[in-house]
């Protein structure tokens, strides 16, 4: 993704200005360009809360192809209106990888590591996007503005294929809650196929009776009325190894 923050960067951070003075009337219709992105930008706000993606990362991959879409555009210069409605849905899709990509970290991600995997993901992300801004000039130079959008526009379509062929070759995982419902996360959850019940004679051994998740969790059943007891494990007796309603 970093690659295509880095097209982005060069192509409507420093192209895009050019060809619109080039072009078309200079800031004014760039303003109107960006304005039609903006739009897009609150538009895929509002997807983003109303509608739930089944496949979210693969849906959002594909989706990027309207930003190589909205470089060519710019490559042989399409009328004002027609950049402009590239620049739009643009703006949508840009919205919704605002909205899902953070909310799939942290369902993802324990939350005690949660701001470390976020700071290298920025970092990721942006690495190149000081390359685009500082190669732009010099590639224009030497193969000219229509040929370094059309640039753009490939290193954009090559890494939606690689990021594609990555998330159709991995593992799929359910959406459900890593937690179990639990918030904040557990250090670990390990799940078992099988149902157990909770009754107020359940008594639920832990390593860990002082970590916050726990004392959540304990807070939880108290104020639910279970007002079950939770237990250090290393005080796990044999009478307690055969008991049925000791959860571990």
């Amino acid at each position: 993704f970093s690659f295509i923050v880095m097209a982005w960067a060069w192509g409507e951070n420093v192209l895009g200005p050019l060809i619109a003075l080039k072009h078309f009337h200079g800031a004014k219709s760039w303003a109107f360009v960006l304005t039609l992105e903006s739009i897009g930008l609150v538009i895929g706000s509002i997807i983003g809360m109303r509608i739930k993606f089944k496949h979210p990362m693969r849906s959002l991959t594909f989706l990027t192809i309207t930003f190589a879409i909205y470089m060519y555009s710019m490559a042989r210069p399409q009328s004002l209106i027609v950049i402009a409605i590239c620049a739009f849905f643009w703006g949508i899709v840009l919205d919704l990888w605002a909205s899902v990509w953070p909310t799939a970290l942290q369902r993802s991600v324990p939350r005690e590591a949660l701001s470390r995997i976020t700071s290298f993901d920025a970092m990721g992300s942006l690495l190149f996007r000081p390359v685009g801004l500082a190669i732009a000039g010099p590639i224009a130079g030497w193969i000219g503005i229509p040929r370094s959008m059309e640039l753009a526009a490939g290193i954009t379509v090559l890494m939606i294929i690689l990021m594609l062929l990555v998330a159709f070759s991995a593992p799929v995982f359910a959406q459900a809650d890593a937690n179990l419902g639990i918030i904040p996360a557990p250090v670990s959850v390990k799940k078992y196929k099988g149902n157990f019940r909770l009754t107020s004679e359940t008594i639920i051994m832990t390593d860990s009776p002082n970590h916050r998740a726990v004392r959540y969790f304990a807070d939880y059943l108290k104020k639910s009325g279970m007002g079950n007891s939770i237990t250090d494990m290393t005080m796990l007796d044999e009478r307690h190894r055969v008991n049925k309603n000791v959860i571990v």
